[in-house]
């Protein structure tokens, strides 16, 4: 008899020997699967990787900020077996309501996890300034400026530019977008502003004269009672001034706003005032004159003194009147009005003098 062969006998082993008569138990089978250790599906009896190999994954994609979490919805796409949020919901969406961090833990039919994490915060709406309300004066213009921080812009007019030039009065409003898709908006109201117009009107009190205003539209006034180029600044227009001496003035009120400045100059008559207010006691002829006057008095008093001014004040003759008549040679003085003055220590009297 033959000896019996002992080995493999199984064809379909890794190790079939065809000698063999006697299987040995010694035969090796080839096990396909996943050799990754690191795989959820990790086969540690497989001796052929046969590229099953895989990893669970969720994606709850990148950290982000939103205008507004109205309707926001987070989902998770993929097929997985259970869902566990740190909301401790277990479906595959939740509805967003605040801002924070929101995680998942996802699981499949294999038992193997995954997770992710992500920030949800809320943006601001862009802050966006193009100016305080304004007041637009005839024939200018400005420039209403919406910054440069912004990715689209939109005016009322449908323009898309960063600023828009305002020369009309309205409502001019502006809708800015940021990198987010975020929009916000402000609005500025122009009105027309009307330059001012200087006037005036007065009244005399003897040296004192009372100015009663009336311009319009003015935010400032400045007066130059004494036509010296000297201004004063009044609060209001309505302003009392009293004069040193008698005289002709030009009084100059300034007025002034955001639109510019506007004078009105007036003629003040002192010396005409007094005349039409004081009794003369003297007789000035021939009066208009070109050469000699005469001065007559209705009386002769112990003292009476003559004064000639021009309508500036200034002193032109001054001497004592011994008599009833005197003659005054007035040749050399330029053509022009001039205010002859007699005082007598009980009245002072005046005379208008007209020299061509």
């Amino acid at each position: 008899s033959t000896c019996p062969v002992y080995g493999c006998t199984d064809p379909t082993a890794t190790n079939y020997d065809p000698t063999a008569t006697v299987d040995d138990g010694s035969c090796i089978y080839f096990v396909y699967g996943c050799m990754d250790i690191t795989s959820c599906n990790y086969n540690p009896l497989a001796t052929i990787d046969d590229g099953s190999c895989y990893n669970l994954t969720v994606d709850l994609g990148n950290d982000t900020s939103l205008c507004s979490l109205a309707g926001m919805v987070l989902t998770v796409y993929g097929n997985y077996s259970s869902y566990e949020w740190n909301t401790s919901d277990t479906s595959s969406q939740i509805i967003i309501s605040s801002s924070g961090i929101y995680s998942i833990l996802v699981s499949d039919s294999l038992g193997c996890i995954a997770s992710d994490t992500i920030l949800i915060s809320l943006s601001n709406p862009p802050l966006v300034d193009i100016g305080n309300d304004q007041k637009l004066c005839l024939g200018d213009s400005l420039i209403l400026d919406a910054g440069s921080d912004w990715n689209n812009y939109l005016w009322s007019d449908s323009t898309t530019l960063q600023t828009f030039v305002v020369d009309t009065f309205g409502l001019y409003y502006v809708t800015v977008t940021d990198s987010l898709g975020c929009q916000g908006s402000d609005y500025v109201n122009i009105t027309m502003d009307t330059a001012s117009v200087a006037g005036f009107t007065y009244t005399i009190n003897g040296l004192t004269v009372d100015f009663i205003n009336t311009s319009s539209h003015a935010t400032s006034y400045l007066w130059d009672f004494m036509s010296d180029g000297t201004f004063l600044d009044t609060s209001n227009g309505d302003v009392s001034f009293t004069y040193q001496n008698s005289g002709v003035f030009d009084v100059t009120l300034l007025v002034s706003n955001s639109c510019g400045t506007d004078a009105f100059t007036s003629t003040i008559d002192l010396i005409s005032n007094d005349i039409k207010n004081i009794n003369s006691n003297f007789q000035v002829y021939p009066n208009p004159s070109k050469n000699q006057i005469c001065i007559e008095l209705d009386k002769l008093s112990n003292f009476s003194q003559l004064t000639i001014t021009d309508f500036n004040g200034k002193i032109i003759l001054s001497k004592k009147i011994l008599k009833l008549k005197t003659m005054l040679d007035v040749s050399l003085l330029p053509q022009g009005v001039y205010l002859i003055t007699l005082d007598n220590t009980e009245t002072i009297t005046h005379q208008k003098l007209i020299k061509y």
